[in-house]
Formats: structure tokens, C-alpha cells, sequence
């Protein structure tokens, strides 16, 4: 989806009980409960019929932060086009997402378009923490089954797993979502044997008066195999039912440069 972590004794509990419930869901089956509950996330995640934004990507390293600016013209599903705009060496690069499968880099230096090869997407996006998959999620239920693990009084959440036959990049996602938003506020990326490898957090919250879907101003992804690297997505601009031309989503439109 495109648009954390103090340690006190209360997130460690969390944790420990978070942990307890993976082990004991550790069927991959789902049920009506939890895919009940993926499906409002789902309704909720995708209720505009399009989406422009200016987002600044924020990379922390150990020698500072890099900063990577581009506009996103997004539409619900997978359908989503990127434009670079800052720094100048990758300025006027675009990617074209058209399903989770199929993706398309427009390179202008070499005014060629190429289609992004399936073992690129779960690699670093910019060298960021995100993948080329992170940055084209839409929707989980065609891949993922859902499970309920608990509720409390404003957050549900449930477990995804693959469904027989799906090729994910990771086998276990457990989802924190808002109930009166319906919107994830916390996945958690695990191993098959419940290691966590990343942490991804959805804050800032910006709910239109006027159709009501709300968006996270920052993004933050915690990759806790790179020593707990962060990479942020700051959303700088947005608007809802914008009207973009379906000519923007084609490959056509690449080859024109955008």
C-alpha cells in the first residue's frame, strides 16, 4: 500500500501476545471473520476513482538522508502511474504499474520503455526499504487468505496467508487495522516460522471532507534485516477524483515521455 516503536514494557507485551497469536494461527486457513474484515479494509482502501499526489520518499542511511520526489497518479487496484521529479539524474523517469505482474520503467536518458523483470520486484525500490511489490499493492484477498486473530475496541486484527498455488514474497502478514477508518495501520512482514522481518506504519491521517477517504501523510517502512533501515513516504499533496485520463496508464504513454 502506498499511502515504528518505542520500546516500554506495553509494546513488549504487545509483542510477546502478537506472537503467541502467530504461533496459534499457523494453519493459513482462513475464515469468515477475518476475510469479513479484509474485505472492508479492501472496500475502504479503494473507494475513489482516482488519486493525484505529490509524495517525497525519504531514505535514512548511516551517512544521512536521501530524498526522492515524485508525483503518483493512482487509480483503485494495482493501476498506478509514477513520475520522478527530484533529483535531476532520475528526473523524468517513470514507472507504470498495471497489475502486480506487470510493471514498466520509462528510462528518458535512453527514451526506452522496458518492462520490469519478476525477480527486480521485491528488490529495493530507489534503494529504498520499499520493492517494486510494495509500491504496486492494491488489494490482498486474490493472494492471501485471512484469518482473525483478536479484537479491541478500535482496532481489529487479522493474519494473511498465501492461498494454495500464490507466489508472495512473504509467507506471513499480520494486519492492524482502524475500525472506524477501515484502514491498516500497522502490517507486519514475517517469516514462514514467524521471524519479523519488516515493520511498515501508516500515520498522519487526512480524511476528505467531501467523499471521506482518508490517506496517512507518512508511510514509514522499518526493514529489520538491514539493521531496522527506515525509509519514509511523505505525502506533500493529494486529490481525490481528479478525473485523469485513462491515456496515462498505457504504455504508449511512457513511450511519449509522459
Amino acid at each position: 500500500m502506498i499511502f515504528g516503536f518505542r520500546k516500554t514494557m506495553k509494546s513488549k507485551t504487545a509483542l510477546a501476545v502478537f506472537v503467541l497469536l502467530t504461533s496459534i494461527a499457523s494453519t493459513g486457513r482462513a475464515d469468515s471473520k477475518g476475510e469479513k474484515i479484509l474485505k472492508k479494509l479492501e472496500k475502504s482502501y479503494a473507494d475513489f476513482k482516482d488519486q493525484y499526489s505529490k509524495v517525497k520518499m525519504v531514505i535514512h542511511n548511516k551517512t544521512g538522508k536521501k530524498n526522492i520526489k515524485f508525483t503518483l497518479y493512482n487509480r483503485p487496484g494495482w493501476t498506478r502511474l509514477m513520475k520522478f521529479t527530484d533529483p535531476g539524474d532520475i528526473r523524468g523517469q517513470m514507472v507504470l504499474v498495471l497489475s502486480r505482474k506487470v510493471m514498466y520503467v520509462y528510462l528518458p536518458a535512453y527514451k526506452r520503455v522496458r518492462r520490469i523483470a519478476g525477480h527486480v520486484r521485491n528488490q529495493g525500490f530507489m534503494g529504498s526499504g520499499m520493492t517494486f511489490d510494495d509500491m504496486a499493492i492494491g488489494s490482498w484477498s486474490g493472494d492471501y487468505n485471512a484469518k482473525f486473530l483478536k479484537e479491541e475496541p478500535k482496532h481489529w486484527y487479522i493474519k494473511l496467508t498465501p492461498k494454495k498455488g500464490k507466489n508472495v514474497a512473504f509467507p506471513q502478514l499480520w494486519m492492524k487495522i482502524e475500525k472506524n477508518m477501515k484502514q491498516a495501520v500497522e502490517i507486519r512482514y514475517l517469516s514462514k516460522k514467524g521471524r519479523l522481518l519488516r515493520t511498515q506504519t501508516f500515520t498522519n491521517w487526512s480524511c476528505e471532507k467531501k467523499d471521506k477517504h482518508c490517506t496517512p501523510k507518512r508511510v514509514r517502512m522499518v526493514d529489520h534485516r538491514r539493521g531496522n533501515h527506515k525509509t519514509d513516504l511523505l505525502l506533500l499533496e493529494s486529490e481525490f477524483n481528479r478525473g485523469i485520463p485513462s491515456r496515462y496508464f498505457t504504455v504508449r504513454h511512457l513511450m511519449r515521455g509522459g
